[in-house]
């Protein structure tokens, strides 16, 4: 199993290794690069990576029925608190509650 940590570039050489691991990610075939960014750049993070629509499909197909464990829902909860939902989210929100 690979584990993957994000990296803080805080030296020339940070950066030397995170272009060399680069070039290497970009000799792997796509077949084989199963739940991998395409660049070592985007390893950190992937913030802005966007699923194809087939991807969202079929991830979406994986979970459904999934029960969430009381721990994950309460961590869930604690993400959400303090933030407020828009005008537009409350409209949609609603709208699902009439058809119940």
């Amino acid at each position: 199993m690979v584990f993957f940590t994000k990296v803080e570039i805080k030296s020339k050489e940070d950066l030397i290794l995170l272009e060399t691991e680069d070039i290497y990610l970009k000799m792997v075939p796509k077949e084989y690069k199963y739940n991998i960014l395409e660049s070592a750049f985007d390893m950190p993070s992937g913030k802005g990576y966007k699923h194809s629509e087939d991807i969202k499909r079929l991830l979406s197909e994986l979970n459904k029925g999934k029960k969430l464990s009381e721990k994950t829902k309460q961590k869930i909860s604690e993400s959400h608190k303090g933030q407020k939902a828009s005008l537009e989210t409350r409209a949609k929100m609603s709208q699902t509650r009439l058809g119940k």
